[in-house]
């Protein structure tokens, strides 16, 4: 857990998504809606990698921020030309890889705290990877990690099963 939780809900005056606004959705059309929500996606160098359906339960409109940050951070940070969207049903994992600088050891042990950034020109807070990580393992259940080289940088979201009646 890298998130402060706590410290970021304090931050944001956020307490929790009612149940209700949870939706079960299959991965595919919330990945279909995130790129047509965003048009920069298209001609930015940003693909979906298509492969077998599931269902996750999410509140979508935080799963569109999700995505948009991961990208714009790839695009920004790491100088990511490319930006693939990928899943896998088999271990209900979303995949975000770019083919960026990837991010510099000093700072990856502490991505996904408040205030972390690689920013050296002041235009990354570090807060939105501390949104990412509090919404994905808090408002999710779900886990969230990365791996990072010169390469480029992948970051995977791990859905846990649904619960409740799909």
């Amino acid at each position: 857990m890298r998130c402060p939780a706590a410290a970021f809900k304090r931050l944001v005056k956020f307490d929790y998504i009612p149940q209700s606004e949870m939706k079960i959705m299959s991965i595919k059309a919330l990945m279909e809606k995130a790129y047509s929500l965003i048009p920069s996606f298209r001609r930015d160098g940003v693909r979906i990698a298509a492969s077998k359906d599931f269902k996750v339960e999410v509140f979508p409109p935080f799963l569109n921020n999700i995505i948009l940050n991961l990208v714009k951070n790839a695009q920004k940070h790491g100088n990511a030309k490319e930006v693939v969207l990928s899943w896998d049903a088999a271990t209900r994992r979303l995949y975000i890889k770019d083919n960026g600088s990837g991010i510099p050891s000093a700072i990856a042990s502490k991505i996904g705290d408040l205030y972390a950034t690689s920013s050296q020109d002041g235009t990354g807070s570090g807060i939105g990877l501390a949104f990412v990580f509090m919404v994905v393992q808090d408002i999710f259940q779900a886990q969230i990690d990365f791996t990072t080289s010169d390469k480029g940088t992948t970051f995977w979201i791990a859905f846990p099963p649904i619960k409740r009646g799909t």
